[in-house]
């Protein structure tokens, strides 16, 4: 089975979550909430940016899973 048959892709495997909150951690600390982008965070990440939006509202919603991590 290629991984595309699984209809399950590294981009949206189960740490997926994980590796967004990690990137946002990791920019909004050198940069701070301003000084960061969606796009940056999903470069990061390795993932597209809507995929962002789909597991956190918007970029507030992603800050405040970050810091209470």
């Amino acid at each position: 089975m290629t991984p595309g048959e699984s209809g399950f892709s590294i981009e949206r495997g189960p740490d997926a979550r994980e590796r967004i909150l990690a990137a946002a951690e990791s920019l909004f600390a050198v940069r701070g909430f301003e000084g960061v982008s969606t796009t940056q965070i999903a470069k990061v990440a390795g993932i597209t940016q809507p995929l962002i939006h789909y597991h956190f509202k918007n970029k507030e919603a992603l800050w405040k899973a970050t810091i209470s991590r």
